[in-house]
């Protein structure tokens, strides 16, 4: 559900918008599906995601997102390989945004959390353990303008 604040009132005239998901089936995250063919393909998602570099267009709208928020952590639901970050992170790095990023996963492919981390000097790091992203363990996250943070690994 979000709000879409379209009255002079502002949020006290909201109004509710329904938004409906659309839920598919993702073979390789089912428990009993071989871990090294999940990293496999987590593994060609990213390299996909880093050849065409197709992330590089919500870098100013994420920078904008996290100035606002006032953070420079970044916690990243369901990283499989590491997704865009490699080239994310150091984009916005290089424009004067050094932010600080959490990989997670509910099938932590650590051996790409830990290229990962040596590639981006250890801003990005991977969180060891399983995180399901539609039910986070109590303790694992603070909620804080809206923004998920981990506490200190």
């Amino acid at each position: 559900m979000i709000c879409q604040y379209d009255s002079p009132q502002g949020r006290a005239g909201a109004r509710a918008l329904s938004m409906q998901r659309i839920s598919w089936f993702e073979v390789h995250d089912h428990p009993h599906f071989p871990r090294f063919l999940h990293h496999l393909v987590t593994d060609a998602l990213e390299a996909m995601w880093n050849a065409t570099d197709m992330y590089s267009p919500i870098m100013p709208r994420l920078r904008r997102a996290m100035e606002k928020a006032d953070t420079r952590e970044v916690v990243d639901l369901c990283s499989g390989g590491g997704g865009p970050w490699l080239r994310l992170q150091p984009a916005l790095a290089s424009a004067g945004y050094p932010v600080s990023v959490c990989l997670t996963d509910i099938c932590p492919n650590q051996q790409a959390f830990d290229k990962a981390n040596r590639q981006s000097l250890q801003a990005i790091k991977g969180y060891p353990k399983p995180v399901n992203a539609n039910c986070r363990p109590e303790g694992t996250y603070r909620v804080s303008h809206d923004v998920l943070f981990l506490p200190s690994l």
